[in-house]
């Protein structure tokens, strides 16, 4: 999350700071959409392994 804000406010300043975190997990999300992108969303999340992170993202 860290990161995320850095290169949002690197980007867009004071509002990029404002919108790191939700634009961080809508790209998380999005990512986790995708088969074959999943692996990142994984990397971007707090979770280490596929079944805990799809537990969480997919609600039943």
């Amino acid at each position: 999350m860290v990161i995320a804000l850095l290169l949002w406010s690197w980007l867009w300043g004071a509002a990029g700071t404002l919108l790191a975190a939700p634009m961080a997990v809508l790209i998380a999300i999005t990512l986790n959409h995708a088969d074959a992108l999943r692996p990142f969303a994984i990397f971007m999340s707090d979770k280490t392994d596929r079944e805990r992170f799809d537990a969480h993202t997919h609600p039943e």
